[in-house]
């Protein structure tokens, strides 16, 4: 894959506005933490303020030392493409080993939904939604039939894997931000029209998989009826969780 050469890190500047851009991500941290006064649960949003505040560091750092240096960004793209397969690879490793877990159930109002590693079917989705564009980069960019081929390899594991979670916000983002990539990467109206078509194909069948998925006859999670003798000792006497 072609990232940059080592000659177009020479005698390039500083992009103009990483100022702005700086200001920008440390008001949306200062709002981060400021919301804790709001929050139904202070500590926990303090401390997922500070987690974001951390990130938002960590980017910038990253963005000023590689801005202007078109390999050094390149190597970045692809770690953060390298790292969003390899939780899609361990989410499939967790299906196979652990499926009730991997798996929510189909409710009576929504099919079973792929939840992945993530806390819920949302969370690893807008992940691999956000590199979804870069995966469309990589099938772009490679030469070699065999790179050609895991790239989209790569490409297919995050869609199914986004269609599958049943995140209607992920697939949106992902259709979205692989045309906007297609877009900016070329001039031809001819490649620019079959990208926005392959994005809108991929959202029409992605909507038509969450209409079409089977629900459940009841909701599994709830007990329809339970009988509870004598003195309840908690939740577990009623719902067990074994």
């Amino acid at each position: 894959m072609h990232a940059g050469g080592a000659g177009g890190d020479r005698g390039r500047g500083r992009p103009r506005g990483l100022g702005t851009i700086a200001l920008l991500a440390g008001a949306l941290g200062a709002l981060a933490l400021v919301s804790t006064a709001w929050s139904p649960a202070p500590r926990v949003t303090f401390e997922r303020g500070v987690s974001f505040a951390v990130l938002l560091v960590a980017a910038g750092a990253l963005a000023y030392a590689a801005a202007g240096r078109e390999r050094a960004i390149g190597q970045l793209l692809l770690a953060v493409l390298a790292g969003s397969t390899l939780v899609a690879l361990l989410g499939l490793v967790h299906l196979w080993f652990s499926s009730e877990q991997a798996v929510i159930p189909a409710t009576a109002t929504q099919p079973a939904r792929y939840n992945g590693l993530g806390a819920n079917p949302n969370t690893m989705a807008l992940l691999l939604a956000l590199a979804t564009p870069l995966a469309v980069w990589a099938v772009w960019e490679v030469r070699s039939r065999r790179g050609r081929g895991v790239a989209l390899a790569t490409l297919a594991l995050l869609g199914g894997s986004i269609v599958a979670s049943g995140s209607r916000g992920a697939v949106l983002a992902a259709a979205t931000g692989a045309f906007v990539f297609a877009a900016f990467a070329t001039a031809r109206p001819r490649v620019v029209g079959i990208a926005f078509g392959a994005a809108a194909g991929f959202t029409i069948l992605s909507l038509v998989v969450f209409a079409t998925a089977p629900t459940a006859d009841h909701d599994t999670l709830v007990p329809t009826e339970v009988h509870v003798k004598g003195p309840p000792e908690g939740a577990e006497r009623v719902l067990p969780l074994r």
